[in-house]
């Protein structure tokens, strides 16, 4: 299971976004702190390092927008 301080830590050093400022329900991408470029590279990290499949319909904002959203995603896949 991927951890919320793992996505954190992915967020800070891959897409340069400052994670100091976030809190768990700060939105990334209606926010435009994340752009869909990264978003690729979010769905490429999960499925590596979370060793499951993110289907092309579950990548919305519902699942994606905020880290409390990615982390209820990750847990709804278990």
């Amino acid at each position: 299971m991927i951890s919320e301080e793992s996505v954190r830590v992915f967020l800070d050093q891959e897409l340069d976004v400052d994670v100091a400022t976030l809190t768990r329900d700060t939105t990334l991408f209606s926010s435009g702190i994340v752009d869909s470029f990264s978003l690729v590279a979010l769905m490429s990290f999960i499925e590596d390092n979370g060793g499951i499949r993110v289907s092309p319909s579950e990548v919305n904002l519902e699942n994606f927008d905020t880290i409390e959203r990615i982390m209820a995603y990750l847990q709804s896949k278990l």
